[in-house]
């Protein structure tokens, strides 16, 4: 009998952070190795039908991609999973091929322009199955906005609620834009010459390794590719103006993309390093509850 995997579980996640936490440890690997692990990273990324992911993009840096914008985003596609000898998290489905308690969970949020040590929500939602105070339960779709400007301290949401599957959620055009394949849009696009191991930026040195199943590529992308990305896309590619990026693959999937920028100064102890971008994957995220439709103030505030 297969063991029911029903309790919150962050994957392989855990593995990478030890690693970061420890410095680039681990064995050099050839170029050549490193792009067949990447190449095999994406692929199995992308066939993931559950995922977990946050990114946080700033203007600390020089692109103009990221001017003027601070902005934090979670994205969470959820399912119940079992344990299996070919895959350690397989979702569980039903006759008809669906995920048990398939939900979608979207948040979004930015910085108040007037004090950067605030944070705010400005987007969220929640997509499944609603159960009521009584009678059957129902796939739901329930919106929080903000509708008031940021930097208002009395803000004002916009709440609204709506039968919807989730499946048809999943495969709009407005969730498109938060898909693995969009995410992993640059990533997907570079060539093995776009990648540049050879380069040393003051301690920082460019190349491949690998940790138990943490596979680390630090490298810089080539120029040919930012000029042609800008040129084929009509804005600047994530990784214009980067110094280099660090790109970790867990378990045989993406799991982490980190943009870096080194700010120089005259002063060698103030060199300083920014991160315009960072994205961190896993498989399986935290269970996400969905409110009740039949409540007339339907939004819980303890909600994620």
């Amino acid at each position: 009998m297969k063991k029911m995997i029903v309790v919150t579980v962050i994957i392989v996640l855990g593995a990478s952070i030890a690693i970061s936490l420890v410095g680039c440890s681990g064995t050099p690997i050839s170029e050549d190795d490193a792009w067949q692990r990447l190449q095999e990273g994406i692929t199995n990324s992308l066939k993931a039908e559950l995922f977990y992911w946050k990114d946080f993009t700033n203007d600390s840096g020089s692109n103009p991609a990221f001017e003027k914008k601070y902005l934090e985003r979670i994205i969470n596609v959820y399912g119940i999973v079992e344990e299996s000898k070919t895959d350690v998290w397989t979702p569980v489905k039903n006759v008809n091929g669906e995920i048990d308690s398939f939900t979608i969970f979207v948040r979004e949020n930015t910085q108040n322009s007037s004090n950067l040590y605030e944070t705010i929500m400005i987007k969220r939602l929640h997509v499944g199955q609603s159960k009521p105070n009584n009678g059957d339960s129902k796939s739901y779709i329930f919106r929080e906005t903000l509708t008031t400007d940021i930097a208002d301290s009395s803000r004002e949401y916009n709440r609204t609620k709506e039968e919807l599957d989730v499946y048809s959620y999943y495969n709009s055009e407005e969730f498109a834009q938060y898909k693995l394949d969009v995410m992993l849009k640059e990533i997907i696009r570079l060539k093995k010459e776009d990648l540049i191991y050879d380069f040393k930026n003051g301690s920082k040195k460019g190349g491949a390794k690998s940790n138990g199943v943490v596979t680390t590529l630090t490298f810089k992308v080539s120029e040919s590719y930012t000029n042609a990305y800008k040129e084929e896309f009509g804005e600047p590619s994530r990784f214009d103006g980067s110094d280099w990026v660090v790109l970790e693959i867990t378990a045989n999937r993406i799991a982490q993309i980190l943009v870096v920028e080194r700010q120089d100064s005259t002063n060698p102890l103030l060199r300083t390093e920014t991160e315009p971008y960072k994205l961190n994957i896993t498989y399986l995220g935290p269970k996400i509850r969905m409110p009740k439709y039949d409540k007339n103030e339907w939004w819980d505030d303890t909600l994620a």
